[in-house]
């Protein structure tokens, strides 16, 4: 008799653990898909398509040019500034 009494019970214990499982994975996957990113609706709009681009560190010249002169004397004028773009044929300074 108590045998079959503590089966009884084991048996009990066993179905509502495997309910419990059972109820707490299902909880779980409807959490789960609960949180994932919904869809979200706009107006169509017509616009321009901007490009950007961005850099991070030192840029260097494609092309430097040492500039020199053979002539001595003092200087005068100086028209350009130090990184200054100059053209061919421009006057850099008056001596």
């Amino acid at each position: 008799m108590w045998r079959d009494m503590n089966r009884k019970k084991i048996a009990w214990l066993v179905a509502l653990l495997v309910l419990c499982a059972i109820g707490g994975g299902a909880y779980v996957y409807w959490q789960q898909k609960q949180t994932k990113t919904p869809y979200r609706f706009a107006n169509i709009e017509r616009g321009g398509v901007v490009a950007t681009v961005s850099a991070t560190g030192t840029l260097n010249p494609v092309v430097s040019v040492q500039v020199g002169s053979q002539v001595s004397g003092q200087i005068k004028e100086i028209l350009v500034d130090y990184n200054s773009e100059v053209k061919r044929g421009q006057v850099i300074a008056r001596i």
